[in-house]
């Protein structure tokens, strides 16, 4: 239909020339014949019946055009609904829990249209091998039209080794930091893939580490068959361990294995090739951190409180097993003597464990998922992190452990043991739910708490469990696991340089651990006049109190927040987020103010906690309450630093009123609810004290915090819904 009419429009226009043309040469007989109408009169004539003819073939040029234009309209609604519903049936559903879902269902779609179907094809008609080469030429062309280019802090490089052909990747000047190598075997299914794909991710890789980097490009299938790709890599391996470690100048000790895919399996056999033929000095056996690679497996193996070891031992081997709950300061070595614990009870088949992603739905549709560790003994997790909703992580947890009957009892123990960490920060609903759980499944389930204090923890449940407190090692008992670990690890410093890093780690076994491995890392093996290097996650909490000083804004603000997100998701807890102090603090003599204010913190955010349990405004008139507590941190952390900083006071009276502008948009939000408003009334005085009298967080204050407890109270004594518990202090 659309070239139908584009022929009828070319024929009307060629008949239109040739009126024109007739008509022209008739006038000219006429004006022979005709002597008496004037040239005039006939020039008028013509001119009138070209007007007319040109209208109507404007008009018909018009209409034409219209109808041009539906007809590519259409066609191309048409392809959109085509293409909607191709893209429907080639959809396939991924989980909802992936990351990067949206990147993922793309390649995935790519990847499927090219190799599976279109592959499939081209394997019919041509055979297997051509297959391979067009997948090879449709997965390398993105790479060849948009190539990264070679920045100027690294010199990119090909060449051979062992006769086995590398991309090399040199960092430049200040860009190399370290004199480590990584040995890199790219991916594809060992029959496509160059190392060259990888160049954006191993120049980032790079740019954060400063070390060398050395990509093999091992032959690929079905041009060679197994295992000749892997001994290539082999060969590699060896040549530049043993010769080209001078050349390329880094060190024979540190030399790193990495892959992708198929390179990340043929890293995982080039290993167990190298066990297998003991060649110990090229590789090491184990890369955990040294707080898990020298923790104790036994009850024997325990080097302090070796009295409470024995009772527990004692308590196994009567078979009279009680629910527990292990309490005790950080880095005490709670969960050593649990994991020994469950060891003496179940043997070496508790060692064995797989982490898991458990997914469970609450009535409301909500969808929750908790990653645990879990054996055929025992599972563990940390309830509190999803939040609100642990009362229904512990309950099914429970449930599904005591329903599955252990498959040989007459070796093994009849009940399963749930270990719950961080038990201090489980709601009080949740904890009421598993004091009746655990009464529920006593005879097939035992549960172990862990926490710091067994004071959050309620009456009812501490009392159905056998408290242990494991209090921190002293000085002494810290220096013999720290001079253990330089012995195995063949670190050579000096004790007055242990018992400085010892007094830094202040009773906490894991953290001491944990600046000597640092300490290693960034200064090697010898430390006698070394500094000791503190872990990045402390440096980066004084850079963000000193960012808290320099930008008391809103926009500053909302970058500290961002930093303290980024800190809890790395598993940074915000109790450590908050009580990290600086050498600055010291020298102020602000160490006694600091700590006092802590605990006083932590004691008005228990009596939150305690107090105020209901609904979802309640819920959200507790993080509120939390938020302004944390904001307050920002005062005493700069307090601590003003000294060294020269804070001025107008950044002060900033960070006082931006502080004064969150309890006047609380203020105003309890106002508006009914329940609330004298609570709002009092949040909104003392933003207006603050913002006017850049009052400093003193005693007033903390009476008016709890004259706002104490309205809540009544408020939430007139409903009968809500469960209130109330500290006898208020």
């Amino acid at each position: 239909m659309y070239y139908s009419i584009l022929i009828t429009s070319n024929q009307i226009y060629k008949k239109f020339i040739q009126e024109i043309f007739t008509q022209f040469l008739y006038f000219s007989e006429v004006e022979v014949d005709r002597g008496e109408e004037t040239k005039h009169q006939q020039q008028q004539l013509f001119n009138n019946n070209i007007l007319i003819r040109f209208n109507t073939l404007w008009e018909t040029f018009g209409f034409l055009f219209f109808c041009n234009n539906m007809i590519i309209n259409n066609f191309y609604i048409y392809l959109i609904i085509i293409l909607i519903i191709l893209l429907f049936l080639l959809h396939k559903p991924l989980p909802s829990f992936i990351a990067d879902k949206f990147k993922i269902q793309i390649i995935e779609l790519l990847m499927r249209l090219s190799n599976e179907y279109l592959g499939n094809l081209i394997e019919l008609f041509f055979g297997p091998i051509i297959r391979n080469k067009f997948t090879r030429f449709f997965s390398s062309l993105p790479f060849y039209l948009f190539p990264i280019k070679e920045p100027h802090w690294c010199k990119i490089t090909v060449g051979t080794i062992a006769g086995i052909k590398c991309r090399f990747y040199f960092p430049k000047g200040k860009a190399k930091k370290n004199n480590a190598i990584i040995v890199f075997i790219h991916g594809g299914g060992w029959c496509m893939g160059e190392p060259k794909f990888y160049d954006g991710a191993l120049l980032l890789l790079i740019k954060k580490l400063g070390l060398t980097i050395i990509s093999i490009d091992y032959s690929l299938s079905p041009e060679v068959k197994f295992p000749v790709a892997l001994l290539e890599c082999e060969k590699v391996i060896e040549e530049i361990y043993n010769k080209k470690f001078k050349e390329f100048g880094i060190d024979k000790n540190k030399i790193a294995l990495m892959g992708d895919s198929a390179g990340g399996c043929q890293c995982a056999v080039l290993c167990q090739r190298a066990l297998r033929m003991e060649r110990k000095e090229m590789i090491k056996t184990s890369m955990a951190l040294w707080i898990d690679k020298y923790r104790p497996r036994e009850m024997s193996k325990l080097t302090y409180h070796k009295e409470q070891a024995e009772k527990l031992s004692a308590l196994v081997n009567a078979g009279d097993f009680t629910h527990l709950l292990f309490c005790g300061p950080p880095g005490s070595g709670k969960r050593t003597r649990i994991q020994c614990l469950l060891k003496k009870i179940y043997g070496r088949g508790v060692e064995n464990i797989h982490v898991e992603t458990h997914h469970f739905s609450i009535p409301s549709g909500k969808k929750l998922q908790i990653f645990v560790v879990n054996s055929n003994y025992h599972i563990e997790l940390t309830p509190s992190d999803v939040g609100v909703y642990d009362r229904v992580i512990v309950q099914e947890i429970i449930k599904e452990m005591a329903q599955v009957q252990q498959l040989n009892r007459t070796s093994q123990k009849a009940y399963k043991v749930v270990v719950l960490l961080e038990a201090e920060n489980l709601t009080k609903e949740a904890q009421h739910s598993l004091r009746r759980t655990m009464e529920k499944y006593a005879a097939n389930c035992k549960i172990i708490l862990c926490c710091e204090s067994a004071s959050r923890i309620i009456e009812p449940l501490r009392s159905r469990c056998m408290v242990i407190r494991v209090s921190a090692p002293s000085d002494e008992e810290l220096l013999e696991c720290i001079e253990n670990v330089c012995i195995r690890e063949r670190v050579q410093t000096s004790k007055e340089w242990l018992e400085v890093l010892v007094k830094k780690s202040e009773g906490n076994l894991r953290r001491a651990l944990c600046l000597l491995e640092c300490s290693v890392s960034q200064n090697g093996n010898s430390l006698d006049k070394q500094p000791i290097v503190e872990p990045e996650w402390e440096s980066y909490i004084r850079d963000i109190a000193k960012l808290i000083v320099q930008s008391p804004t809103q926009n500053g603000l909302l970058d500290v927040r961002t930093r303290f997100y980024e800190l809890i998701c790395r598993c940074i807890p915000s109790s450590v987020i908050f009580t990290i102090n600086d050498d600055s603090s010291h020298k102020a003599n602000s160490t006694g103010r600091l700590s006092d204010y802590y605990a006083m913190r932590e004691e008005m955010l228990a009596r939150a906690s305690l107090m105020v349990k209901a609904t979802d405004e309640i819920q959200m008139l507790t993080n509120d309450i939390r938020e302004f507590l944390i904001l307050r941190d920002f005062n005493f952390i700069s307090t601590s630093i003003d000294q060294e900083n020269g804070v001025n006071n107008e950044q002060k009276v900033l960070c006082h009123k931006e502080i004064a502008l969150l309890y006047g948009n609380l203020g105003n939000y309890l106002k508006s609810n009914e329940h609330w408003i004298n609570c709002g009334n009092l949040y909104f005085e003392m933003a207006i004290d603050r913002k006017e009298m850049n009052l400093p967080i003193e005693n007033e204050f903390e009476h008016l915090m709890e004259q706002c407890y104490l309205i809540i109270i009544k408020q939430l004594n007139n409903q009968n819904n809500f469960i209130i518990f109330i500290y006898s202090e208020l």
